[in-house]
Formats: structure tokens, sequence, C-alpha cells
């Protein structure tokens, strides 16, 4: 049975999911909060159970346990490739909603949302960008220090963890110079390689000691890191921390 959300075999899929999930339902709907909201293409290629909890995500805490209550997608169609998801939410304001949504729109940005509305109100108008994928959204959320999205896009399967920019640098790169810890765990938990070499020799550990992150030095280690790699000029991480040592 196909996971995906890209033949109309998965949308009859997640119908027969949703009516095996939720109960005979026969409220009133005309008064509920409804939400519809704009994925990028890659969505396509990404399966149900993902589509769960990216909506679960949007909801305030309490409500963030969809298996568990009872919420209608009336349809997800496709249209002009991208995936566009209509539901009302129950139990809950529009108010509400819209405030919580409001405040998660570099979330939404980074992880493919690029429009959404609540009973019509705008919480995000953007256009479809056609060149979005899934690893330069990574990168642009480590960029951004925005850890919610990146562990988000680590759960998603297509998602290729080490996939370099322009410069060779990786995810894992990026949130070193940055001083990210707790994204460079994240990286390192979902199993970042840490000894790629970017463009110019640059490892992860040597990046690190550049910048003096020494709880991220740790980290590499802790994850066999190699110190001995060396870089166009032939300087490893070791030498680079020295220098750095001896500068203070």
């Amino acid at each position: 049975m196909s996971k995906s959300l890209c033949t109309s075999e998965t949308v009859s899929t997640l119908q027969k999911l949703l009516e095996e999930r939720y109960e005979p339902f026969n409220r009133n709907m005309d008064n509920l909060p409804y939400i519809e909201i704009h994925l990028q293409t890659r969505w396509n290629y990404i399966s149900i159970q993902r589509l769960y909890k990216l909506i679960a995500k949007l909801l305030p805490q309490k409500y963030r346990q969809l298996e568990y209550k009872q919420s209608i997608i009336e349809h997800i169609t496709i249209r002009s490739k991208c995936v566009v998801i209509k539901l009302h939410i129950l139990d809950i304001t529009a108010d509400s909603l819209i405030e919580c949504t409001g405040g998660k729109l570099q979330f939404m940005r980074l992880i493919g949302i690029f429009s959404l509305y609540i009973n019509g109100h705008f919480v995000l108008q953007e256009d479809e960008n056609m060149n979005f994928t899934f690893e330069l959204a990574l990168l642009e959320a480590v960029t951004a220090g925005n850890n919610e999205a990146v562990e988000f896009l680590l759960q998603l399967e297509t998602v290729n963890i080490d996939h370099t920019n322009e410069e060779g640098k990786t995810a894992l790169m990026l949130a070193c110079e940055r001083g990210h810890e707790d994204i460079v765990h994240s990286l390192l938990s979902a199993g970042a390689n840490v000894n790629i070499q970017d463009n110019k020799g640059w490892t992860a550990l040597m990046i690190a000691s550049e910048h003096n992150h020494i709880s991220i030095i740790h980290m590499l280690l802790q994850a066999n890191a190699n110190p001995h790699l060396k870089k166009s000029n032939g300087s490893n991480a070791v030498m680079i921390a020295s220098m750095k040592l001896l500068s203070y």
C-alpha cells in the first residue's frame, strides 16, 4: 500500500485511514475553524504519517495528539503539483488557531508551507517556490537557528542530511560555525557524517575549533570526528585548536 501523496491511491488510502481512525461524526461544522494549507511540491513524496505530524505542529500543544482527537480532513488535492490540505479542527476557536500559527511563520516557511488561511484570514501568503527542496530547507533552517524546523525536517524520509551547499558545507558544518549546540546535537543524533570536508578541506571539527565552540568540539569528538584530517593548507583540527589557544 502506497504511503506517499503523489498518486490517487494515496488519497484513497488517506480517506480509508481517516474512516477507520475517527468515529462517525454528525456535528454541524459551519462554525468550526477551517484551515487551508498549501505545501511545496516536494511534499508529494512524503508519507501520510508525516502529514499528520505537520498538522499537529501547527496546533496548540494540547491539540497535538491528532491520533486521539476527532478531526475531519475534507480533502487533499494536488493542484499545479503542490499539495493542498483543507480541514476543520474541533474544540478550538479560529482566533486561537490564528494566534498559534501566527507565531510559527518562520517554521512554516522553512518546512515548505507557502500559504495558510484560517477562515479566509491570511496567516501566510507567498508564491510557491519551484526550487524548494528539503535539503535546501534544512540548510536554511540551520542558518536561521530554528531547531524546531531542523528536527521536523530530519524526520522526513527523503531528506539527505549530508547535502552540501555551493561551498561544500553540510548542515552540521553550518551549525558548528554558528555555535548552535542544540542543532548540532539534533544532527548528530540523526546520523550526520562528522568527517565530510568542504571545498577547501574544512571539517565540522575544524570549524568548531576555529570558532572555539568547546561544547560542540566535545560532541563531535564523541561522535568519532577525525581530528587528523587535513584541509588544503595542510592544517588539521588539532593545529587549528592549538593556534586558537595561543592567540588568547
